[in-house]
């Protein structure tokens, strides 16, 4: 028997086309410190933000180097993304999906490169309140008129953009994602028992109607079973298919220096063939 709604949240990334292929660009550089990142990036940060950046850092000491990704994976971090043109490719613990809730020092997710490095940490928070409730109340209602009711809820219960990264001032840089899909959450390749980024089918930008209907349908699949809205979140893991109507998200390129600075949303020498992103809501 299918599960009711749970809890809100879940984040994700960019819409993902095309093919990948390994290559470091010859100017790349890699960061992996806070003195590394004031080399880079310039030391007229204050003193909070440089706190920010230190403590930050000696969280992310075990995913640098050759080893990082493995010990993600071992730390409970699982993709989110395939490998995605200028990101790399995003890894999330997926207990956070019931506290999606953006943390200054505890990033959401990690990205690493076509090197299995880590080159970014981005955060995340949901951007609508009370979603499991609104879901709920509209399976008992006509299906023409779920799309303007959708709507008009999303209107009405926008949350403010996150906070936590305020002692970077201007520097720091939210973006939004809308009516996300995410399939094949935890995929593991057979010929390895490691976790398939690949497998991964992420989907963004859906038309209100259409992603009203990716709900329902997944609650009445017995196949699926779609975070947030049905999950015991006591244990992982509970589902294979992330569905979202929004969230805020921002990177920090804190394991390669960014000639575009520390919060642009891409690298343009990260994973340059990797698959391509859509635009950013």
């Amino acid at each position: 028997m299918k599960l009711s709604p749970f809890k809100i949240g879940l984040f994700s990334t960019s819409l993902l086309i095309g093919a990948t292929a390994p290559g470091i660009a010859a100017d790349f550089t890699r960061i992996s410190s806070a003195e590394d990142f004031y080399t880079y990036y310039g030391n007229d940060f204050s003193a909070e933000a440089k706190a920010f950046v230190e403590d930050l850092y000696s969280y992310l000491t075990p995913y640098f180097g050759p080893n990082g990704r493995a010990q993600a994976a071992a730390d409970g971090f699982v993709p989110m993304t395939p490998e995605a043109k200028f990101h790399g490719t995003h890894w999330f613990k997926p207990e956070q999906v019931y506290n999606f809730v953006a943390e200054p020092t505890r990033p959401a997710g990690l990205n690493f490169d076509q090197e299995n490095k880590l080159v970014a940490v981005y955060w995340g928070e949901t951007k609508y309140d009370a979603i499991e409730q609104a879901v709920q109340s509209f399976s008992t209602l006509p299906p023409e008129n779920l799309p303007a009711l959708y709507t008009a809820y999303k209107e009405a219960n926008v949350r403010s953009l996150p906070t936590i990264l305020a002692p970077f001032g201007d520097l720091a840089a939210w973006h939004s994602h809308e009516n996300v899909v995410i399939e094949n959450v935890g995929a593991i390749d057979p010929s390895t028992g490691f976790y398939d980024a690949e497998a991964i089918n992420f989907r963004q930008s859906l038309l209100d109607e259409a992603f009203i209907a990716e709900i329902f349908a997944a609650l009445q699949d017995p196949q699926k079973v779609a975070a947030p809205f049905e999950v015991n979140p006591d244990t992982y893991p509970p589902f294979n298919l992330g569905i979202h109507p929004g969230f805020y998200m921002a990177h920090l390129w804190i394991g390669a220096g960014n000639p575009d600075g520390p919060f642009n949303t891409t690298h343009a020498a990260v994973s340059p063939n990797g698959l391509r992103r859509a635009h950013h809501v």
